[in-house]
């Protein structure tokens, strides 16, 4: 029986009240929703493209297929971009209310017990309440990756095919994480789940090329399109990411190395988003495919670093308990005083995170991508 799984046996029904959840979540959302609201602008002009093409797709259904654009995210905003760019925000913050719930869902497969954990480690993240309620590509992507996850862990290898074959039609590095779960679905022989993966991409492939003679794949030949962007080293988004998931879920996180390294193969479910750190950096190491090096391309890490954090919060519990003879009412204290140590700075962190600067000429530039996408 491992630590995380001895340190259950202290858990009390407050720890895992409906109650207690349900407050900290509409918390996290209330304080997220503040935010929306105080946005004088846009974190950058992408966003304002990616709302255009959803909504003019109706007029011109082309659109639907834009490479720049991404088909998946193009087609999911459809209908809420008919209220406008408000109504394409509202359905981001849906995805990531439901990113929140779906890690709360994973967070116990992995052993974690303390739920109410995930929304304050994830609504409370700096760039999670900073960007999970904009229309740009990274929100989508972290609810079909969470899902894709989740299915798998619950079971159901076939049905995580469909969201996690749908990443590459998101953002383009997604092609290396349907790479991975391809590689262990023909690992598993699971042939079904194999094929269902890559139904998406291939049938957005034969569309393409059927309305615009080429194919839509050509894109990841085109590895240095352009220089603009410039490269960086091997540490470029070390401290970004530490600054924008926090210091205190950060730590908590690195504490999730011990039980993660004794889960036996749902531990896997942490690799998807270590080869997405890894992708970015080498990306970004070596300029290719104009990355950028923008930190918030990041922002899908958010779920796995909140619930590592939350299993680095039982993993103390776990010391703690092994060295205490007394299980009862000092287990309790300890139980709680560490729940109150860890959670604190975690919320004071997310609420220093100040309303986003509008970006200067968004809109403008966000035009001309536009139009230099048709």
């Amino acid at each position: 029986m491992s630590d995380l799984t001895r340190s259950g046996a202290i858990t009390e029904k407050r720890w895992l009240s409906p109650a207690l959840y349900g407050l900290v979540f509409l918390a996290g959302l209330a304080w997220t929703v503040s935010r929306f609201v105080q946005s004088p602008g846009v974190p950058l002009h992408d966003e304002v493209a990616h709302f255009l093409f959803s909504r003019d797709a109706w007029q011109f259904p082309e659109r639907m297929l834009s490479v720049w654009g991404r088909p998946a995210h193009t087609i999911l905003y459809m209908v809420p971009s008919l209220w406008g760019l408000t109504g394409a925000r509202v359905f981001s913050l849906v995805l990531a209310s439901l990113t929140v719930l779906l890690a709360t869902r994973v967070a116990p497969l992995l052993g974690v017990r303390r739920l109410f954990l995930i929304p304050v480690f994830l609504w409370f993240q700096p760039w999670f309440n900073d960007l999970s309620y904009t229309a740009l590509t990274e929100v989508p992507f972290s609810f079909l990756l969470i899902l894709g996850i989740y299915l798998w862990l619950s079971g159901r290898e076939v049905l995580a095919s469909l969201p996690l074959g749908l990443l590459a039609l998101t953002r383009h590095e997604g092609i290396v994480l349907l790479a991975l779960w391809g590689a262990y679905a023909l690992y598993r022989r699971n042939w079904w789940a194999a094929a269902l993966l890559a139904l998406p991409l291939v049938a957005y492939n034969l569309v393409y090329f059927l309305v615009f003679r080429e194919w839509a794949a050509a894109v990841y030949f085109v590895s240095n399109p352009t220089d603009h962007y410039g490269a960086g080293g091997w540490l470029h988004y070390v401290r970004p990411v530490v600054g924008r998931v926090g210091v205190p879920v950060t730590l908590l996180s690195l504490l999730a190395l011990v039980p993660i390294a004794r889960l036996p193969e749902r531990g896997l479910a942490f690799a998807g988003y270590i080869l997405y750190y890894l992708i970015h950096t080498i990306l970004y190491r070596f300029g290719l495919y104009a990355s950028g090096g923008y930190a918030l391309f990041l922002l899908p890490l958010a779920p796995g670093f909140a619930i590592a954090a939350a299993m680095g919060v039982e993993q103390v519990l776990a010391w703690i308990s092994h060295f205490m003879a007394d299980r009862g009412a000092m287990m309790q204290a300890a139980s709680a005083f560490v729940g109150v140590v860890s959670v604190l700075p975690v919320i004071y962190t997310g609420l220093q995170t100040p309303p986003p600067p509008a970006w200067s000429r968004g809109r403008r530039r966000a035009a001309g991508l536009y139009l230099a996408s048709l």
